[in-house]
């Protein structure tokens, strides 16, 4: 009785809610966030290349979990070879929240996605559910198949360039989503000076040199099958500069003073850091 008394006025009222999108234009960019590049071209422009990158995203995560297999027989490049199973899943996918929002200088859009490996699990089980011929492993071995995804999402990261004149001027670099078999090395060199100069002044000299060398060998490894480090970063400024601050954490292994004189330094980079700094 109560309940019936306190709702029977309710058919004169109105209810009104607000909700946000998880769209490109409410991804809450204001001017001041927006790099200098960027604020001259149309914001439709923007919003386009910031869309495209989110489905570049999606298409990489795709492709990624595709070689996954859900049995003897059947990977999910099958499951996801049903329309309606494709259409769901790059439609969850697509509407995950956005973590990162990076506006390069190289006029490059960077999106990178919230997804979990459980959470991709569990959007695949529900688009499959109706799906004949489609042979999902039972419940008990499904945390196998989600660390099978957790180690195949390496990257929920997309791209896209904007168009326009700056854009069309950029050379852009791809960089591999997979860390080549290098990136869990370390890389060194060593230099020795001999100088009539007091031995710490040779020594910054040595250390100099060293450093010099090393990048060097840094950028001989190579990035992919057509390009080595150094060559990509002839053509894309970002990567160039990520090798600067790569160079920057550089640590002196060891110094000798040797007793003719000379300075030898000894300098070496853990190459994961350098991986990581391509990536950020």
């Amino acid at each position: 009785v109560e309940i019936h008394r306190n709702i029977a006025d309710w058919h004169r009222r109105s209810f009104v809610s607000v909700g946000s999108s998880t769209a490109t234009p409410a991804l809450g960019l204001h001017h001041q966030d927006i790099p200098q590049a960027w604020r001259t071209i149309p914001d439709d422009v923007r919003d386009r290349a910031i869309a495209a990158a989110r489905q570049d995203a999606v298409n990489h995560i795709l492709d990624d979990i595709g070689p996954i297999d859900l049995d003897s027989r059947q990977t999910v490049a099958d499951a996801l070879a049903v329309p309606a199973v494709k259409k769901s899943l790059a439609s969850y996918l697509a509407a995950r929240p956005v973590t990162r929002l990076r506006l390069r200088d190289d006029m490059q859009a960077e999106v990178t996605l919230a997804v979990t490996s459980g959470e991709l699990v569990d959007a695949l089980c529900q688009a499959t559910v109706d799906q004949k011929g489609i042979q999902l492993p039972p419940p008990v071995e499904l945390t196998r198949l989600r660390d099978r995804f957790a180690r195949a999402l390496v990257s929920t990261s997309g791209s896209a360039a904007a168009g326009g004149p700056a854009a069309a001027r950029a050379q852009v670099v791809r960089l591999p989503r997979r860390a080549p078999q290098w990136a869990v090395d370390q890389l060194d060199a060593e230099s020795t000076v001999r100088s009539r100069a007091p031995r710490l002044i040779a020594a910054r000299d040595a250390e100099a040199e060293a450093i010099a060398k090393l990048r060097s060998r840094l950028e001989t490894l190579p990035l992919d099958a057509e390009l080595t480090l150094g060559a990509a970063a002839a053509r894309d400024e970002q990567i160039r500069v990520a090798i600067d601050r790569a160079m920057v954490v550089t640590r002196i292994g060891r110094t000798s003073y040797n007793a003719d004189g000379s300075v030898t330094v000894h300098v070496y980079v853990d190459l994961a850091l350098v991986w990581a700094e391509l990536h950020r």
